[in-house]
């Protein structure tokens, strides 16, 4: 009698960085049934890894300044995270199952502040070197000053292979 053992085949895992010049991360604050502010924020670095194959867990890292580049009100970019240093900076981990789209769970830190997010992440190849990204998700317990208020995040990005 003979015995055969099958082994699954390694799967590669591929990382991925942000082109900074391509890419726009949102964050906007909604009241039930209309969005009230939005505020475009600046990322430094972010970083994508994920299997080339099925059945494994896909990673995202992000780094944002936490000041806005603009604001959909007039005159109100200093409100966003106004009692944050400049210097300090916004990070973003996230991850969970592979699958188009995949669904990650995550947490956004911000010095001692932290607060857990859900994201919905979907990729598009470009060609072999390149690849789109889109974000969307949710805070899940936002710090907001308006009751039944929430808080989203979107962002749309072009990474690069690294490996």
């Amino acid at each position: 009698m003979t015995t055969a053992t099958l082994t699954a085949a390694p799967t590669r895992t591929t990382t991925w960085e942000l082109d900074r010049g391509r890419c726009a991360a949102e964050v906007s604050l909604a009241l039930p049934g209309a969005t009230i502010w939005r505020a475009r924020l600046r990322p430094v670095t972010a970083r994508l890894t994920g299997p080339d194959g099925p059945a494994d867990t896909v990673t995202l890292t992000a780094t944002l300044f936490p000041r806005p580049i603009m604001t959909s009100l007039p005159l109100s970019r200093f409100l966003f995270l106004r009692r944050t240093p400049r210097t300090t900076q916004l990070r973003l981990t996230a991850q969970g199952e592979t699958g188009e789209p995949a669904r990650l769970i995550g947490e956004i830190v911000l010095g001692a502040r932290a607060w857990p997010i859900r994201l919905v992440l979907r990729r598009t190849p470009i060609d072999d070197a390149r690849v789109l990204v889109t974000v969307a998700g949710r805070v899940v317990r936002p710090m907001t000053t308006f009751p039944g208020a929430v808080v989203d995040v979107e962002a749309v990005a072009e990474f690069v292979r690294c490996d």
